[in-house]
Parts: structure tokens; sequence; C-alpha cells
């Protein structure tokens, strides 16, 4: 994935989509609107669902290699046009540029509490509400 600016919003996701989606406690994300960055050899990537839900909202598609099985980006889509980008952190080359992880999501999903000082949002609501509260600040 290439950036045309550095991200603005990060985020860590306790929620059992990411947990396992990434196969991790929880998952570092950075989000980039998808109009400002390119995603290098897309068909390399293999896109699902991990639907949680039988009703809306819709979910991420989420992608791993194709080759190694590495789960790296999910975007957010309307239509056929992908909006935002949501990126794992370890799969950035340039973690030094990144902003500060500004809160934690789904925390009431966590596997283990995690003491810094940053704002903990439980439940759907909450967390969804956080998130589109970092979204529009930063973009």
């Amino acid at each position: 994935m290439e950036a045309r600016e550095i991200p603005r919003v990060r985020f860590r996701c306790h929620c059992t989509i990411c947990q396992a989606f990434t196969g991790n406690a929880y998952s570092d994300v950075i989000i980039l609107p998808a109009s400002r960055a390119t995603i290098r050899n897309e068909p390399a990537i293999a896109y699902k669902k991990y639907k949680k839900f039988r009703f809306p909202p819709p979910n991420l598609n989420r992608g791993r290699c194709k080759i190694c099985g590495f789960p790296f980006i999910e975007t957010w889509s309307l239509g056929p046009f992908n909006v935002l980008l949501f990126i794992r952190t370890a799969s950035c080359e340039r973690r030094d540029i990144l902003p500060a992880i500004s809160a934690d999501l789904f925390y009431e999903r966590r596997v283990a509490d995690i003491e810094d000082g940053l704002p903990k949002h439980t439940g759907y609501f909450d967390s969804q509400r956080a998130l589109a509260r970092m979204i529009l600040r930063a973009f």
C-alpha cells in the first residue's frame, strides 16, 4: 500500500472480529481515505467478510496476503468504491511517522487491561461514535 499522506487516525480495536482476523488480542489500526492511498498488487489480496450479525451495519472487507496469509488491510466501501482503508500498523514500513494511538474501541472484549490513560470505549454504539468522531476530526 502506498499512502499520499501521513495518517491522522490511529486506534486499537479489541472486538472479537479483529481478534479472529489478526489472531491477536487487538488490532492496532490507522485509517486513510481510499482516495489518498493506492493498494499495490490487489490481486494478491484475499478479502473476506467476518459477519457477526445478520443485519446492518455493513462489515468491513478484511484482506490477507494470498501468499503468506498476513492480515493487513480492511476496506469500508459504498457500493463498488472503497471509501476508507483500515491498515494494521504491523504492516507499515515507517511506524516512526504514525500518529499516537488515540483510543481503545470495543474495550469490553479486551483480553488484558491496558493502563495507558487513553480513552476506553465499550459497546457497539460508544465505540462507533468514538470512531466517527476520530474520522470527522481528522478528515
